[in-house]
């Protein structure tokens, strides 16, 4: 009987209240009752009550966080008793996994005296942790009474004890298992999974391992026979999605290569997919590994294919993109979804998505307002092909448009830049339009506007670009202080030529100029300075504008 709490405390009328309402706020009222008598009495109704709501509040009080509110032990007691009497096996195995987390050892130090050395001698024993609502020895028996549940379906009903231990199974969590200590004092866990297996010692209330032994070695469930039935299969295939533990998982997928290779070459296409998409990267390469082997993936529609190949398993996509060249013909994709592949970012599926839109129609002007959408690819190995690709379909003479053209001078990936400006030659339609080198000018990229300055010792100026519109393009060009002076050298000969060729465009580039007088050596700066000197001869009105940006100088006239 439950012995309450001291001081005041809610009506009990208003915890039932809420109990029968199924009002979210039951567990905070329940918590605030006093009286273990009041306490006792709604615990009765609840244990007895059918709704999946009652059962939810059940999995919440355990596990959901809340402050403990000095009821569990009555809670725990009094549900487990309801359940094993009723035969209910889901409600049992929750608790056979919950009193599996109740006790642990923990290895610990203690010295001791050696007489026939006599010296102090440190040695290393396990020691049980204290538990939480009930003594070590309420914990081992409760372990043992909730398995020994499960062991009488094993021998009684044999047949319906996979799926019996299974509704156990899957409430084992990875945190309540950091380590292999922590699975052999799982008293549950260890004799369901891992019984049979000659590693393993038992006491009265722990199991130890005889010698150093892996999980996968280990793996030697109770009622063998049992597993080894073909309707366990399903149940092991819903344990490796369904499971909380990876323990578990690693256990489901040992029985299933080992006991029903069968069953798994005929495994439900939908039940692999969900499999792929699992947060455990061994039971993803599981999963690549039935699909390989499943039948019917020729039918498989290209949607549930598009939704595979986003799987985060690099391994696993390797054999999926396989796979897919097997049993999909490119036919059977649009382009939009050929794009979508080979803007992935993975490179196999970026790859495969490729090697699909080489192989389809592209001549239509649906096709390549699809196909600029490359300039967004993700994946940098092969961003520069996919580039190149891009710009030979809608970068032709017939085709060419500058708003399908210019993204992929845009792009955020350096090798799709690299791709356009390898389009971007003399006998492309792109090299006179001056739209197009517009806002190449605008660009945030150094790379480009390193394209731009070398571009400009192939050709005088730019289309449509004045000579004091490439100061936006020369300034960020000689202020970029960690790069070498070649690139810098390049942009001060350019300025020099402009100022020289043209003295009216000197007042805009003067400013840069410099700038570059004083970022680069002296042999250099002189032709700088030749420059400066040339533009003032002959527009004299420029002086006070020199003044003001190299102050430093001073001009005297020669006698003639």
């Amino acid at each position: 009987m439950a012995k309450g709490k001291a001081g005041g405390g809610i009506s009990p009328l208003i915890v039932e209240e809420a109990f029968a309402a199924g009002d979210d706020r039951f567990l905070d009222l329940f918590a605030q009752l006093a009286d273990g008598k009041d306490a006792t009495r709604i615990v009765d109704k609840w244990k007895r009550d059918f709704r999946p709501w009652a059962r939810d509040q059940l999995y919440k009080f355990f596990d959901g966080g809340a402050k403990p509110t000095g009821y569990e032990r009555l809670v725990a007691k009094r549900f487990f008793k309801h359940a094993e009497d009723k035969g209910d096996d889901e409600r049992v195995g929750y608790f056979l996994a919950k009193f599996d987390r109740l006790t642990r050892r923990r290895e610990r130090t203690r010295r001791r005296w050696d007489y026939p050395t006599r010296s102090v001698v440190e040695g290393t024993y396990l020691k049980a942790d204290r538990t939480i609502w009930f003594s070590a020895a309420t914990a081992h028996y409760l372990q043992r009474r909730a398995w020994r549940y499960f062991r009488r379906i094993g021998f009684k009903r044999p047949s319906d004890y996979p799926a019996a231990i299974a509704k156990a199974l899957v409430h084992y969590r990875d945190a309540d298992l950091p380590d292999g200590l922590a699975v052999l004092d799982s008293w549950g866990l260890i004799h369901a999974c891992f019984g049979e297996s000659e590693a393993l010692k038992f006491t009265t209330s722990h199991a130890n391992l005889k010698h150093p032994a892996s999980l996968k070695d280990m793996v030697a469930p109770y009622f063998p026979e049992t597993w080894k039935r073909p309707q366990s299969a399903t149940i092991l295939l819903d344990l490796l999605w369904s499971a909380q533990s990876r323990v578990v998982r690693i256990w489901s997928a040992h029985l299933l290569r080992r006991d029903h290779p069968d069953a798994l070459a005929n495994a439900p296409i939908d039940k692999v997919i969900k499999l792929l998409d699992h947060d455990d990267p061994e039971i993803q390469q599981l999963a690549a590994e039935l699909l390989q082997n499943t039948r019917g993936l020729e039918r498989l529609d290209v949607a549930t294919w598009l939704t595979v190949l986003k799987t985060k398993n690099l391994t696993a996509l390797a054999l999926l993109t396989d796979l897919f060249r097997k049993h999909v013909r490119p036919d059977r994709l649009t382009v939009d979804q050929a794009v979508d592949l080979a803007t992935s970012r993975p490179v196999p599926v970026a790859r495969l998505g490729l090697e699909m839109l080489r192989k389809l129609n592209t001549n239509t002007d649906a096709a390549r307002t699809s196909i600029a959408r490359l300039a967004a690819a993700r994946s940098e190995s092969i961003a520069r092909d996919l580039a190149t690709f891009a710009l030979s379909i809608v970068g032709t003479s017939d085709h060419y448009a500058v708003d399908n053209v210019s993204p992929f001078f845009d792009s955020l990936l350096a090798p799709t830049r690299a791709g356009a400006w390898d389009w971007l030659t003399e006998k492309s339609p792109g090299w006179n339009d001056p739209a197009l080198w517009s806002r190449l000018l605008e660009t945030p990229y150094d790379d480009v506007r390193l394209q731009l300055v070398a571009a400009l010792e192939q050709r005088t100026r730019f289309p449509g670009v004045a000579s004091e519109s490439l100061s936006t393009l020369w300034a960020p060009v000689l202020l970029a202080i960690h790069r070498g002076g070649r690139d810098k050298l390049t942009a001060l000969r350019q300025i020099s030529a402009a100022i020289r060729d043209n003295p009216a465009a000197a007042e805009p580039l003067l400013p840069v100029l410099a700038v570059a007088i004083r970022s680069v050596r002296g042999p250099e700066a002189r032709h700088g300075l030749a420059a400066v000197v040339a533009a003032v001869d002959a527009r004299p009105d420029l002086e006070p504008l020199l003044k003001r940006h190299l102050p430093e100088l001073s001009l005297a006239e020669v006698p003639a």
